[in-house]
């Protein structure tokens, strides 16, 4: 994968390579933790906020890090 130049690696590619959860709740992957009553919506909401940081990471190249270039996801 680093073979590749700067802009056509993603940070989610090397994320993905590196391993690990991306959201985690408690020290536990976001999917994996249990809530019960008021709080029992809250895993459509930590869903939502993984698919937004896929998003993001997907989005960013080393390139777009190396020259510190932010974009504006909202």
């Amino acid at each position: 994968m680093l073979a590749k130049e700067p802009d056509q690696i993603s940070v989610g590619d090397i994320l993905r390579t590196v391993g690990g959860s991306w959201s985690s709740v408690r020290g536990m992957p976001a999917e994996k933790v249990t809530y019960w009553g008021a709080a029992a919506g809250l895993p459509a909401l930590w869903s939502s906020v993984h698919s937004a940081i896929v998003r993001v990471v997907d989005q960013t190249t080393v390139s777009d890090l190396l020259a510190g270039r932010r974009h504006t996801w909202c």
